[in-house]
């Protein structure tokens, strides 16, 4: 929730701009570039977005991050999963129809 929560502006010293207070978050705490300048001059290797440096490329690259621990934990409760699956004990095995016998004529 600390992660993925839009937390106020004013923990970061943003001016209060856009939808609301709470716009800002620790996936934003990187450097990013205006959205206008994007629009205007489409992408570009100068932009700031291009130069995060240590704890700005974990945060945010926060969503693919906790996606991979996600897919992790479910690939471990997967494997868990099918080798309890196959150290119980079989069931008792339903008695098989009788197959038809063969007469000979």
């Amino acid at each position: 929730m600390l992660i993925f929560a839009a937390w106020p502006g004013a923990l970061w010293s943003v001016p209060i701009t856009g939808p609301g207070d709470f716009t800002n978050g620790l996936i934003w705490a990187g450097p990013n570039s205006r959205v206008t300048q994007y629009a205007l001059f489409g992408d570009n290797p100068r932009f700031l977005e291009y130069h995060w440096r240590g704890l700005q490329n974990l945060s945010g690259n926060a969503f693919i991050l906790a996606g991979l621990a996600l897919l992790g934990l479910l690939a471990v409760i997967a494997i868990r999963t099918l080798r309890d699956a196959g150290a119980r004990p079989a069931s008792p095995a339903e008695p098989r129809p009788a197959s038809p016998q063969r007469t000979s004529q």
